[in-house]
């Protein structure tokens, strides 16, 4: 055979140009300036999210969270419970599986110690996480492809070229753009920390390499349980880039498996739950009432729609809930199984990756290692080995994203190299040129969706809005905008008529939420809440209240709704078992215990009510809200009792807390006058007339005060002035 012809600079003819100048600073300038484009090209992409506020889990995590906003005082209980206790408290036990991922919620923690509540600045950090993280993934595959990369150009790079595909890439947008998402965030960037710091040990030989591995690998399980995948990750990178031999595999291995069971142990013990742990509930749990095969028929379907997701990134949306994903149910006219395309296809392409990965196995393939590193850590959340609570996520795709822009970033060097390698007389002007456009225009689709994507992230209402024209078959998303619709209907300053039409659309899509979910107790509740502010309607609201009665007898907002309606319809008997059985449920909470006494108060049960508002004292977190249970104990004293001496010390206390509420001081001044303790009476009232100079009735109190002390010029001074604000006045 006869030797193959020479391309200019010696290279044979058909092999891309080096990847790399041979230059060693030239080499590291190179770097440099790429690791610097990375950076700030992440930073730009999200750049527009700095001005949304919080959304969806935020809530759960950081603004309704009691251990958050604790600050620093809060991180200990953090550091031992499970992290959705601090919002749901024992409650978090009825969401599938549990989650033990405290390292985000301690830095909320941190930034509510420092700044209190700043969506801003905590989705600034979240962006400067992820810029981190893909300068730190660019380091990375430089560190394993270095020893036997000769792929295109320096300026295009695999390298380089899988991490701003992945910096790029509009699947990130859930974990970015939602603050909660900084679990994703700072758990890939641990595990990919661990994986550099372990490749650095194997080549260097320094024990200190080692030990920030380690330590890595327990930051990124402390931020999320998906990077205990890194287990076979690590090993997975050192067979294919590294020529470690068995001792380095086992001195790494043997400790991040350690760790690994430490942290599951710890697990168990804080949460209580383990992975896989069932609930009844299929927005908990998606297979519920689905055969095994009908289950793996789903799960076949979701990993065909995570592929099309990172080939095809369009619709996004932060909800799969029941019954997006069709699933086998009562309600269901639709679920997947194995007689369907939906389950077969992707159960063929899913097949025919993962075997072409093994067969290229033995190769050290890079293409093999990135499907392998995909599958291995997307087997965590699939659902396969145990159910994770929804079918499908896009957030679960954040760190398995890494294998595929690896895989794309090869394949298009590949593919542009096997262009040009039929015309070489050109190939080293084709070739850069060739991967450019091709890249770019990926490059321009992914952010342009990115960009775009992030502003639908502003807040609730805006996410919700938008997503539910993508989920039109969530019942989740449909239940959580008709609760938007309420929340803002309740906005003050809204214009009776925009508060109506709110109302009707919370209606409207609460009623698509119950047609898809009938059992759907929150959309149940919300209905109820509906059907009274729109149509205020008793019995409308009763229906709705009654069925989540009926299905969970003890559900605290169902009992506290129904009695609110009743009290407020002034069925005040029949409204206190109902404040009851929501005080059994939560007794922590001052609201059912107020409106018990209000009840109490209402129905004339003076000991029932005093009772009740001296238990208010002991559970409300302010002066004004204690001020008030005062007030009306008093009140429960004077009126109900005729004691006055209680009733007069009561509402003293109420005014000592509260010295701006002028109704407090009018009845204390009445049961001084009730006593004849004139002087004292006079005191009040003429607090009354300071508070409120145009309250004709501070005039008349005093008015009459002083007449009862016999100083009729006194009173008739105040009676004129009452007679000026309100001439339709007589004494």
């Amino acid at each position: 055979m006869g030797k193959k012809k020479q391309a200019r600079g010696g290279a044979p003819a058909g092999a891309p140009p080096r990847a790399l100048p041979a230059d060693p600073h030239l080499h590291r300038s190179i770097i440099k300036v790429q690791a610097l484009v990375l950076f700030l090209f992440s930073l730009l992409l999200y750049a527009n999210t700095l001005w949304n506020t919080y959304a969806v889990d935020d809530a759960i995590v950081i603004t309704k969270n009691t251990l958050t906003t604790q600050g620093i005082r809060g991180i200990p209980k953090i550091m031992t419970t499970d992290a959705f206790y601090g919002f749901f408290g024992e409650g978090y036990k009825l969401v599938e599986g549990g989650r033990y991922r405290p390292l985000s919620i301690v830095t909320f923690a941190l930034e509510y110690a420092l700044w209190g509540l700043n969506p801003h600045l905590s989705h600034f950090i979240n962006i400067l996480l992820f810029a981190l993280t893909v300068v730190v993934l660019y380091f990375l595959l430089i560190a394993l492809l270095q020893s036997r990369f000769q792929g295109s150009p320096w300026q295009w790079n695999i390298p380089f070229l899988a991490a701003v595909l992945f910096a790029a890439h509009p699947i990130h947008t859930e974990a970015v753009a939602n603050i909660k998402g900084r679990d994703e965030i700072m758990g890939l960037l641990f595990a990919l920390l661990t994986l550099y710091c372990a490749i650095l040990y194997v080549r260097r030989a320094r024990v200190v390499f080692l030990c920030l591995s380690l330590l890595h690998f327990i930051l990124a399980l402390l931020s999320k349980e998906n990077a205990i995948t890194y287990l076979a990750v690590v090993p997975l990178a050192f067979y294919f880039f590294t020529r470690a031999d068995i001792k380095k595999y086992l001195l790494t291995g043997l400790p991040m498996l350690a760790l690994a069971v430490v942290y599951v142990v710890l697990r168990q013990k804080f949460t209580g739950l383990q992975l896989g742990q069932s609930s009844p509930e299929i927005l908990n749990n998606p297979f519920v009432y689905s055969t095994t095969a009908e289950r793996y028929a789903t799960i076949s379907y979701t990993l065909g729609e995570y592929i099309r997701l990172l080939l095809f990134p369009h619709p996004l949306t932060h909800d799969y809930y029941f019954n997006q994903v069709p699933v086998r149910s009562p309600w269901s006219k639709d679920f997947i199984t194995w007689s369907s395309w939906k389950a077969l296809l992707p159960l063929i392409v899913n097949g025919a990756i993962i075997a072409y990965a093994l067969i290229r196995l033995p190769k050290k393939d890079i293409v093999s290692f990135a499907i392998l590193y995909y599958y291995i850590t997307l087997s965590i959340v699939s659902n396969i080995v145990f159910t994770v609570g929804i079918a499908m996520n896009e957030r679960f795709l954040y760190m398995p994203s890494v294998g595929f822009c690896l895989l794309l970033a090869v394949l298009l060097v590949r593919l542009t190299h096997r262009i040009q390698s039929g015309i070489a007389s050109h190939q080293e002007i084709l070739h850069p040129k060739l991967l450019s456009l091709l890249t770019g225009i990926i490059l321009l689709g992914y952010s342009v969706k990115t960009f775009t994507r992030n502003f639908d992230w502003k807040d609730d209402f805006t996410l919700f809005k938008k997503d539910v024209q993508h989920s039109p078959n969530s019942a989740k998303v449909h239940n959580a905008l008709g609760g938007e619709y309420l929340t803002q209907s309740e906005k003050p300053g809204l214009d009776p008529k925009t508060k109506q039409e709110y109302i009707r659309q919370a209606e409207k899509v609460l009623a698509r939420a119950l047609e898809i979910y009938p059992d759907y107790l929150n959309a149940l509740l919300l209905m109820g809440n509906a059907k009274y502010k729109l149509h205020d309607s008793l019995p409308e609201a009763r229906y709705y209240y009654e069925r989540t009665l009926k299905m969970k007898p003890n559900y605290f907002e169902g009992n506290f709704n129904m009695g609110c309606i009743l009290l407020e319809k002034n069925y005040n008997k029949e409204a206190i078992p109902y404040f009851q059985k929501a005080i059994r449920e939560k007794p922590e909470k001052f609201e059912p215990y107020y409106n018990l006494a209000e009840a109490y108060f209402k129905a004339e049960m003076p000991d029932s009510a005093i009772e009740a508002f001296k238990k208010v004292i002991t559970l409300v977190p302010d002066q004004k809200r204690k001020a008030l249970a005062y007030y009306k104990i008093g009140l429960s004293y004077g009126k109900m009792k005729n004691d006055l001496g209680n009733a007069i010390k009561y509402l003293s206390e109420a005014t000592r807390l509260d010295s701006t509420n002028v109704v407090f001081f009018e009845d204390l001044g009445v049961a001084y006058g009730l006593k004849q303790d004139y002087p004292n009476a006079i005191r009040a009232f003429e607090r009354t007339v300071q508070l409120d100079p145009k309250n004709p009735k501070g005039y008349a109190n005093l008015g009459i005060t002083y007449r009862q002390m016999q100083q009729e010029e006194k009173a008739q001074e105040y009676f004129r002035k009452a007679k000026e604000l309100n001439p339709a006045l007589n004494f």
